[in-house]
């Protein structure tokens, strides 16, 4: 990591759980000046060194709008005025994925993903690389940007994936489709295309794996190239 990748830079960071207080750790050891919001900022007992973190306030829409990196915590819901003034606000995923060159191999779905990628991850470290499970399953991908990996099994939710602009992964996994979390994404059509974005940036010499017997996944277009 670069001690000054981000310096001078100002950073907006939605929700301080796991994955909001890697990001911000990151941030920050990376020279940015970071702005934490959490309806739970009184309750947070030692933030990171150089974060401020606070509940939204009169200053929030200035911030957010100011900000060179806007990030937001997974399940975060859409009605979040993070939403109306972030031209664009991106996941961790997002943003792991602009710091390394560890070929990703991600697995989504609305169910089976982290059976799926932990089994991925095992059949990897038994072929003798060097493996992390990462992203949904619990462990943060930018708290793992500095081990010397082959690889990188990320579990991806429609949170995530909502929020990419860049993230390729090598290998594209998609378990199955049905109604779910109906409720973040405000109607189907906005999850579907939020699974279906794992594929979107993937392009010759990626592949994608797709469940031939989920009518709705198997339906998805592919990009030119992609096996």
């Amino acid at each position: 990591m670069k001690p000054d990748l981000y310096l001078g830079q100002r950073a907006v960071v939605i929700g301080y759980g796991i994955t909001g207080r890697a990001v911000a750790q990151f941030l920050t050891r990376s020279g940015a000046a970071v702005q934490v919001y959490d309806d739970r900022a009184s309750q947070v007992s030692s933030p990171e060194p150089n974060v401020t973190i606070s509940t939204i306030d009169t200053g929030f829409q200035g911030a957010v709008e100011n900000a060179d990196l806007v990030l937001v915590s997974p399940g975060v819901p859409r009605s979040h005025p993070v939403f109306k003034f972030a031209q664009v606000p991106i996941s961790e995923l997002e943003l792991a994925y602009r710091h390394t060159t560890v070929p990703i191999v991600a697995v989504t779905g609305t169910n089976g993903k982290t059976t799926v990628t932990t089994l991925t991850a095992r059949m990897l470290d038994r072929a003798g690389m060097r493996v992390r499970a990462v992203g949904n399953i619990g462990t943060s991908i930018v708290s793992m940007l500095e081990e010397h990996l082959d690889y990188f099994v990320v579990e991806a939710s429609s949170f995530q994936l909502a929020t990419i602009s860049s993230f390729r992964p090598k290998v594209a996994v998609w378990t199955n489709f049905s109604p779910d979390h109906l409720d973040w994404h405000q109607g189907i059509d906005h999850y579907l295309s939020s699974k279906a974005r794992i594929f979107e940036n993937q392009t010759i010499g990626d592949t994608a794996v797709v469940n031939a017997a989920d009518a709705v996944v198997s339906a998805v277009s592919l990009p030119d190239g992609v096996e």
